[in-house]
């Protein structure tokens, strides 16, 4: 049997420690470092599906992640470079945007305008449905007129379907009246030239409203390409004539004149007024003239307050 000593104990413990050392130096020695992995870049991303055509804002964008070894010569870094241009090819949602997806800054796609036809640009309202409008989808077009405290047709307010299923050639495309830049509520619409006109004298008239009209089919109307104000809002209405009523109370001739419904003038003909007693004063010392009382031809009786001649 083996004697363990104080000596033997402390020569065991070097040997452990120093199979420890020999081994972790092996290991660091003999180990493969693995590859740096690349740092992921955060680029500016569609987060919907872009169909060509569209203006895109900053609404459509985002930030998404893209390994520097992935990005192209021609992949947009900045959010300033993409918002207001225009969808050239398809943009899928959640991939970088690369140059030649877009239309160069201030350029607008062709448009394909039926012959025959017009492509007129107007600001529009619509709220919800606008922001479903697509190039290609048919819509309605309603008018709100203008109130004028005036005009019998607005003055309590008027709204009507100002064209019926009219083609939208592109939302948020550039004007072409020579109005102000386009913006997200701009629809560029496919017309008749007398829907042109009447479009042009309804912006100036009123404001544009836009319903979606899935199933609805172009309605073009073939008369006079002239359009009036009178036309979109229908004729004048009769303008009440004025009247005039008298009043009696007794002899005495009132004359009211009334026109559109109101009282103008009222006159009152003295000479109609009967002649009343005049009490003296100080102004005035003349003496009080006694009524006089008529008596039925025959009658005897004498009046009440007075004594018989």
């Amino acid at each position: 049997m083996v004697k363990l000593t104080p000596a033997r104990l402390t020569l065991g413990l070097f040997a452990v420690v120093g199979g420890l050392v020999t081994a972790y130096v092996y290991k660091e020695l003999n180990r493969v470092e693995p590859p740096p992995q690349p740092e992921p870049r955060l680029v500016p991303m569609a987060v919907t599906d872009l169909e060509p055509g569209t203006l895109v804002t900053e609404a459509h964008l985002g930030l998404g992640p893209i390994l520097r070894e992935h990005q192209t010569p021609d992949t947009l870094t900045s959010d300033r470079a993409i918002a207001g241009r225009i969808v050239r090819a398809r943009i899928a949602a959640a991939t970088p945007i690369r140059t030649s997806q877009l239309y160069p800054p201030g350029e607008y796609p062709p448009l394909a305008v039926a012959d025959g036809m017009r492509a007129v640009s107007v600001a529009v309202e619509g709220g919800g449905p606008l922001a479903r409008v697509r190039p290609g989808d048919v819509v309605d077009i309603h008018m709100t007129p203008t109130s004028d405290g005036n005009d019998e047709r607005t003055r309590r307010g008027v709204t009507f379907t100002l064209f019926q299923g009219v083609k939208v050639l592109s939302v948020g495309g550039p004007r072409t009246d020579g109005g102000p830049a386009a913006t997200a509520a701009a629809l560029t619409l496919e017309l008749t030239p007398r829907q042109a006109n009447t479009a042009y004298l309804a912006r100036n008239h009123g404001s544009l409203n836009v319903s979606y009209n899935p199933g609805g089919t172009q309605f073009v109307t073939q008369d006079d390409e002239r359009a009036t104000l009178d036309e979109l809002l229908g004729p004048m209405p009769e303008e009440p004539q004025p009247f005039v009523a008298e009043h009696f109370a007794g002899s005495a001739r009132t004359t009211i004149q009334f026109e559109n419904g109101r009282r103008t003038a009222t006159e009152i003909d003295a000479s109609t007024i009967p002649s009343r007693a005049t009490v003296p004063n100080s102004s005035n010392q003349q003496p009080q003239t006694e009524p006089v009382t008529t008596q039925p031809p025959g009658d005897d009786r004498t009046p009440a307050g007075r004594s018989p001649l």
